[in-house]
């Protein structure tokens, strides 16, 4: 999702803005909602950390890295 809103940012004004905080609340919003879900059928005893949200973090910022280099 990132990707496609970078490349169009690119082409429309040449620029990107940094999307480390929306990356990093969607990532936290969606990996919290998949663990709740987890946690209720039994599968998951583990809390979501800050950890793992930075790297999502990471992973969204090089993805979108990626896209607006073209490569």
């Amino acid at each position: 999702m990132f990707s496609i809103i970078v490349m169009k940012l690119n082409l429309t004004t040449g620029i990107i803005h940094s999307l480390n905080v929306s990356a990093g609340l969607l990532g936290s919003f969606f990996v919290k909602s998949w663990t709740k879900i987890l946690e209720k059928s039994g599968l998951l005893k583990h809390a979501f950390t800050r950890q793992e949200n930075t790297v999502i973090q990471t992973c969204v910022v090089a993805a979108y890295g990626i896209a607006f280099s073209g490569n």
